[in-house]
């Protein structure tokens, strides 16, 4: 733990390597069944959670949304849903055809680092549940940076510290790499030139 800033981190450090091997290889689908209340909840939430953002971050009609690490795809047909140009970038193959299957949504199946995506070219980028899993945030936040147009948002969804006891994950999930306090969570974005408009950190 930092005693600076709050922040929790795995020492020694998930491989990122590694990392992308087991996700790309089907980690969150092998010996997993999932109802359809799950389904469900992963088309409702990012709608929730686009709908509190308006207040500081409105999406016009037609907005480019890209949701990173999009998984089974259901926030990418939620975004659609709602009237935005939504896409997303998933690792896992078998992830991509199960959107394919379940929403009707193709998705884009690449490392996060890796996709060719137009510079300032989108209004939002959406990732939940994403960045615990980056062994060092910084590049990708500097990748999306580059993507979003001037004016343009990352909406960020983390496990914090009394969510992840309070649902047995945190570092249960040895590929969590970190679990954010305020502080530190707050200056993930400004070390990567992003400026943050709201934090809410749920104890």
């Amino acid at each position: 733990i930092c005693r600076g800033c709050g922040f929790l981190f795995q020492s020694p450090r998930a491989d990122p390597e590694k990392i992308i091997e087991i996700y790309s290889s089907g980690f969150y689908r092998q010996d997993r069944e999932y109802d359809e209340a799950f389904f469900q909840s992963r088309y409702d939430q990012p709608r929730m959670h686009v709908d509190w953002s308006a207040a500081f971050a409105p999406l016009e009609p037609g907005a480019k949304v890209l949701d990173i690490g999009a998984g089974h795809g259901g926030a990418v047909k939620a975004f659609a849903d709602m009237g935005y140009e939504a896409s997303g970038i998933e690792i896992d193959p078998g992830l991509c055809a199960q959107a394919r299957d379940r929403y009707g949504v193709e998705m884009i199946q690449e490392d996060i680092m890796a996709v060719d995506i137009e510079t300032e070219s989108l209004d939002m980028v959406y990732s939940a549940h994403v960045h615990e899993h980056f062994d060092d945030w910084r590049p990708y936040n500097e990748r999306i940076h580059q993507w979003l147009k001037p004016g343009g948002h990352l909406l960020v969804v983390v496990p914090t510290y009394g969510l992840s006891g309070r649902n047995g994950q945190g570092f249960i999930n040895v590929f969590h790499n970190s679990i954010f306090s305020r502080t530190s969570l707050y200056n993930t974005f400004v070390r990567s030139q992003l400026v943050p408009e709201k934090v809410i950190y749920a104890r």
